[in-house]
C-alpha cells in the first residue's frame, strides 16, 4: 500500500514537472515586436524638476451670519487652553439713497449707541468684561460676499482702525435688565456709546446725494465696526451676540425742527445688519 502511494506520488510529480517545463516564455521585448519600429523599441529618460511649498489652507470652519458669536478671551480653560475671539460687522440703513428725517440744518446730535444683542456666555461671570470699540480700518476692509474662516485672521489681515468709543465694561449681572422708552421695550443688550463725532459724521455730513447714495459709496465711506478684548484685562470669559437679532443695531438719537419752527423733534435712526448685504468676520483663536 506504502509503495503504491509513492507510485502516485512520482507520477503526479513528473506530470507537473513535464506541463513546467514544456511552456515557451514570451519575453516582454518579443511581445508584438512585429508591429513596432526600431524607433519605437529605443528607451529614453525624462527629468522633471519638482518643487513643493508648504502653506496654510484656511480652515472650513466658518461661523455664518445666522450664527450666534463670540467676543471675549479665556486664559486659563483646564481643556481648551486660551481662547481669544474678536468680530467684525457692518451696520446698514435700511434702503438706498438713504435720508435722515428732518431738517439737516437743524439737526442736534443727541448720542450714538452700537447696541449688541446678548444670548448668553462661556467662563467665569463674576468679572465684567472690558470691550473695545474700533472702526475697521479702510485699507483693510471686509470683502463684500465673502465667507472668512474663523481661526485665520491672518491670512484675511482685516485691522482695527481708530477708536471710536471709550472702552465699555459689561457686567454679566446686568445683561438682563431692560430699557423702556418712547423707542424701545427691550432687554439683554449691550450698549456701546460711540464718540460725537460719528454721530455728526452719519447725521450731518453724509447725505443721499453722496455717502448715502448706494451700498457701494456707503462701504467705501464707513468700512464698519471692529469690537475686541484684551487678554491683560483678565476678565476670562467669551460672550455671546446674536447679529440678526432685532436688539443689533446702530442707534442715532438726534432732534431736529421743520423749517420755520420753533419746536424740535426728538427722534432715532436705525442701522441694521441685513444678511445679504452687511459682512462680517468672526475671528475665533485659540493657543
Amino acid at each position: 500500500m506504502a509503495f503504491i502511494n509513492i507510485v502516485r506520488r512520482v507520477t503526479y510529480f513528473t506530470i507537473a514537472a513535464t506541463l513546467l517545463f514544456s511552456c515557451t516564455r514570451i519575453s516582454t521585448s518579443e511581445l508584438g515586436i512585429d508591429f513596432l519600429s526600431q524607433d519605437a523599441i529605443s528607451t529614453r529618460d525624462t527629468i522633471l524638476d519638482v518643487e513643493t511649498e508648504t502653506v496654510v489652507m484656511e480652515d472650513s470652519l466658518r461661523i455664518y451670519p445666522t450664527d450666534q458669536h463670540m467676543l471675549g478671551d479665556i486664559t486659563n480653560d483646564p481643556i481648551f487652553g486660551n481662547t481669544s475671539a474678536s468680530l467684525f460687522l457692518q451696520l446698514k440703513p435700511a434702503f438706498y439713497p438713504f435720508y435722515i428725517k428732518g431738517t439737516k440744518d437743524s439737526i442736534i446730535v443727541d448720542s450714538v449707541v452700537l447696541i449688541l444683542s446678548y444670548k448668553g456666555f462661556y467662563g467665569d461671570s463674576s468679572k465684567p468684561v472690558k470691550i473695545y470699540v474700533n472702526r475697521i480700518d479702510p485699507s483693510t476692509p471686509l470683502a463684500v460676499g465673502k465667507l472668512y474662516a474663523a481661526n485665520y485672521p491672518d491670512a484675511y489681515g482685516i485691522r482695527k482702525g481708530v477708536a471710536i468709543g471709550n472702552p465699555k465694561l459689561f457686567d454679566f449681572a446686568s445683561a438682563k435688565d431692560s430699557i423702556n422708552d418712547r423707542f424701545e421695550n427691550a432687554s439683554r443688550q449691550i450698549r456701546l456709546r460711540l464718540n460725537q463725532s460719528i454721530g455728526n459724521e452719519l447725521l450731518k455730513t453724509y447725505d443721499s446725494n453722496g455717502v448715502y447714495r448706494n451700498d457701494t459709496t456707503f462701504r467705501s465711506a464707513f468700512s464698519g465696526f471692529a469690537l475686541s478684548t484684551s487678554a491683560s484685562d483678565n476678565h476670562n470669559a467669551l460672550i455671546r451676540v446674536a447679529l440678526l437679532d432685532s436688539n443689533t443695531k446702530l442707534a442715532l438719537y438726534y432732534s431736529t425742527s421743520a423749517t420755520g419752527s420753533v419746536t424740535r423733534d426728538t427722534l432715532v435712526t436705525h442701522f441694521r445688519f441685513n444678511y445679504y448685504s452687511a459682512q462680517n468676520a468672526n475671528f475665533i483663536l485659540r493657543k
